[in-house]
């Protein structure tokens, strides 16, 4: 499994925005599995189809 390569972007006022794009095809009987706190999503590719499974997450990291 590689990693995740983050781009980083920081500003003033200190707000630092990352943010990474993967793209990966999948076949019948793989499965994507996301989850983000306590929200997932899971499924399995069907039989006779393929998946092109765009993931893009932005994370804005602010002061409290």
């Amino acid at each position: 499994m590689a990693a995740i390569e983050w781009e980083t972007e920081e500003t003033i006022p200190a707000v630092t925005r990352k943010e990474a794009t993967m793209t990966n095809t999948l076949t019948a009987g793989q499965s994507v599995k996301m989850e983000s706190g306590n929200d997932e999503f899971s499924e399995v590719v069907p039989r006779g189809k393929l998946w092109d499974v765009i993931q893009n997450t932005r994370v804005v990291e602010r002061d409290a």
